[in-house]
Parts: C-alpha cells; structure tokens; sequence
C-alpha cells in the first residue's frame, strides 16, 4: 500500500509533537490542573517535564510535612531587563508567633541549545518583626559530588548571581526556605525565583532527532511523488 504526500505530512507533524515536551504551565506545584501538575500531591516527583524559554525543567520534588506542594505557586518568566529564563516559586509565605514554616523545592534545569553559564537567584519582599527570622538557602549541583551553595537572610529583595565553575548542560537545583515568628514575632517572603544564563550554539539532541525525522519524511513524500 502506498502513502500519500498527506499523509506522510500528517506522520511528520505529529512525531514533531510526540518529541516536544509541553510549555511550564502556571499553576501550583500539585493541584491537577492542568493535568499533570508538576509533582504529586505528597511532594513526590511523577515524571513531569516542560520546556521554557529554552530550558526543560524535570525532576520536581518538595517536602512534606511543610508547605504543601497545593499552597506554592509556580510560573515560567524572563528575569526583568533581559532574556534570562525561568521559573518563580510564590506564596505569600509566612510565619506568625510560635509557627515555622519550610518551603524545600529541588529540580533539574536542562539547556536545551548550548551550556548554562550562570544561575541568577531572586528573593522578593522578605520582611520580619520582633522576633521573627527569615532564612533562605539553594544548591546548585553539577554532580553528586560538585555542589555550590548560597546562604542568606534576606530582607528586603535581594538579586545575586552565581557563575558556574564551567558551562554545564544541566544542573540540579535545591532550595529551602525557613520562616520563624520566634516567642512574638512575624516573618514572610512573596516569593523566589531561579533565572539562568546559557549559550546556544550546540544543538539539542532532540532537535536533531526532529530534523531527521522530518527528513526522513520528506524523503518518503519525494519518492511517492515521483513514482
């Protein structure tokens, strides 16, 4: 049986689809909606990736007992005044007299084109009273064995940025977030957030992998048509 030019297109699109993962949705980290969140209500990873602005994002895993994954807000975005991508984690999060709040997020960030360079962090409206205290810290993992790590307590907002030892095509990202209100006090945070630096020179395998699928379809059309 011989295909058609049609549906040879039709094969060639959709095997272009089936390689594309999905755009980051903005949602929360586990809610069901859109279907699948990032990562099951427990705070355990199901298996969900997404692409953004040149980056696939994998791996996602928070704690519980803590913040439950259905009370953190997750969106894709562009660091403000360039073309750094990546995502933001919101809340507002918060602890009042006597309470202790910990927000833990890790994740895998993947170049898609071309190596990470930088990982610029972001900590927006940190504010404590009386007693209250606020304490931020992110790993940055190039391996098992090859870690990075920035502390702060942050107030105010606070941008910093950390320049990898070398260009990595992926990097293993962990944070955790510690609000206490202390015996009478109050601390919070809006929202933190990961923007990241990289190269595009390299294609990604999986592009390549849509070019020559594509080409192979083309092919298959050339020889139905001159037949």
């Amino acid at each position: 049986m011989k295909l058609n030019l049609n549906m040879l297109l039709i094969l060639a699109a959709s095997t272009r689809i089936a390689l594309a993962e999905p755009v980051c949705p903005s949602t929360t980290l586990s809610n069901g909606i859109p279907t699948p969140a990032y990562e099951n209500s427990d705070g355990s990873a199901n298996g969900f990736v997404c692409d953004f602005g040149g980056l696939e994002f994998s791996n996602f895993h928070s704690n519980v007992p803590g913040v439950e994954p259905v009370s953190i807000g997750i969106s894709p975005g562009f660091q403000a005044g360039t073309t750094n991508s990546g995502l933001r984690f919101s809340g507002p999060f918060t602890a009042n007299a006597g309470e202790l709040q910990d927000v833990y997020i890790s994740f895998t960030v993947t170049a898609l084109t071309g190596l990470l360079t930088d990982v610029h962090i972001q900590l927006d409206n940190s504010f404590v009273t009386g007693t209250g205290s606020v304490w931020y810290t992110e790993q940055v993992c190039l391996s098992v064995t090859d870690c990075a790590v920035f502390a702060d307590n942050p107030s105010g907002t606070l941008v910093s940025d950390m320049v990898l030892s070398a260009p990595q095509k992926s990097l293993n990202i962990s944070k955790d977030l510690i609000l206490a209100g202390g015996s009478s006090g109050f601390s919070t945070m809006s929202e933190f957030s990961n923007y990241y630096s990289h190269t595009s020179e390299v294609p990604e395998p999986r592009s390549i992998a849509e070019l020559l699928c594509l080409g192979f379809f083309g092919l298959m059309a050339w020889r139905v048509r001159v037949r």
